[in-house]
C-alpha cells in the first residue's frame, strides 16, 4: 500500500456514505465515477483527473475509476523540529472499550479473532459480520491485522459501518465478556458440530489463525467448542470462510429462537 488512498468503488462508496471527509479523485468520463461524485457530501474535495493523473497522484500503476483519501490533501508532520508536507493520512487503530460490547439484548453476537494476520481475511470477516448483524469484531492489538486500506477494500466499505477494533488483551476481554453475560465459543475442529449444536446467546465466537489455531491462554477462556462438519482432503477452512458459515448459522438460530 502506498500512501493511504482507498481504491475500489464499493470501498469508496462505503466511506462516503459514512460521512467521512477527504479528497476524492475521479477518472474523467467514467459513469461509475460520476455516481461517486453524486454521493460525495460537504467536506469532500472532488477532482476530476485523467487515468494517468490518477495513477501518478496515488502512486499506483493500476489505479482506475477513483481513489479516496480521508483527511486533507496534505498534512503537516513534525520531523526533527521542522515541518514538511506528507501525502499520508494516518488512521490510528480503533480501540474498543468493554462498555461498547456489553449486551443490550440477549440476541447479540461478537466475533473475536485470535492472531488473524491477513488483512484480506479481516476485511472479509468485517463484511460478513455487517451482513449478518454481528455486533462487533474484535482482535488483539498485537499480532493481528488491523485497520488499513486493504481491510477497507476487502470489506467493500462496510468497515466504516461495522463496529470493529483492537483490544489490549484478548484473553482478559473474553473473561470480561463472560462476566457481562456472553457465552464464549471456540471455533475448532474438535467441537460440537453445526447445525446440531444449540448455541446460547448472547454469544462470542473465537476464531484462531489458520496455522496455529486459538492460543491456549485464549482457548481456556471459552465455555465450549463448535465445529463445521465436512469431509475431503482439506482439514480446515480459510478463517473468513469459516466466519461466514458461523455467521449464517448464528443468524439462522436467532431467527428460529422463541
Amino acid at each position: 500500500m502506498t500512501g493511504d488512498w482507498v481504491h475500489g468503488v464499493h470501498g469508496i462508496r462505503g466511506m462516503l456514505d459514512a460521512g467521512i471527509t477527504g479528497v476524492l479523485l475521479v477518472e474523467k468520463g467514467q459513469d461509475r465515477a460520476r455516481a461517486l461524485i453524486r454521493a460525495s457530501g460537504t467536506g469532500v474535495s472532488v477532482e476530476q483527473v485523467t487515468r494517468a493523473e490518477l495513477r501518478k497522484r496515488t502512486d499506483n500503476v493500476g489505479a482506475r475509476i477513483a481513489a479516496f483519501r480521508a483527511g486533507s490533501e496534505t498534512q503537516a508532520v513534525r520531523v526533527a523540529g521542522s515541518t514538511r508536507s506528507s501525502n499520508r493520512v494516518d488512521r490510528p487503530n480503533r480501540v474498543i472499550d468493554l462498555a461498547a460490547l456489553k449486551p443490550v439484548t440477549s440476541r447479540e453476537t461478537i466475533f473475536a479473532l485470535d492472531q488473524v494476520t491477513d488483512p484480506h481475511n479481516l476485511g472479509a470477516i468485517i463484511r460478513t459480520a455487517n451482513r449478518f448483524g454481528v455486533r462487533a469484531v474484535v482482535y488483539p492489538k498485537r499480532g493481528s491485522a488491523t485497520d488499513s486500506e486493504v481491510v477497507r477494500r476487502a470489506s467493500a466499505g462496510t468497515s466504516e459501518h461495522q463496529l470493529h477494533g483492537t483490544v489490549v488483551n484478548l484473553a482478559r476481554t473474553l473473561r470480561d465478556l463472560r462476566d457481562a453475560g456472553y457465552w464464549i465459543y471456540a471455533a475448532e475442529a474438535r467441537g460440537e458440530a453445526l447445525p446440531d449444536a444449540v448455541i446460547s446467546f448472547p454469544a462470542v465466537i473465537v476464531f484462531g489463525s489458520e496455522g496455529e489455531g486459538i492460543r491456549p491462554n485464549v482457548r481456556e477462556n471459552c465455555d465450549a467448542a463448535l465445529a463445521i462438519p465436512g469431509g475431503g482432503f482439506a482439514d480446515s477452512l480459510n478463517v473468513s470462510v469459516a466466519a461466514g458459515i458461523f455467521a449464517y448459522e448464528l443468524n439462522r438460530q436467532l431467527r428460529h429462537a422463541p
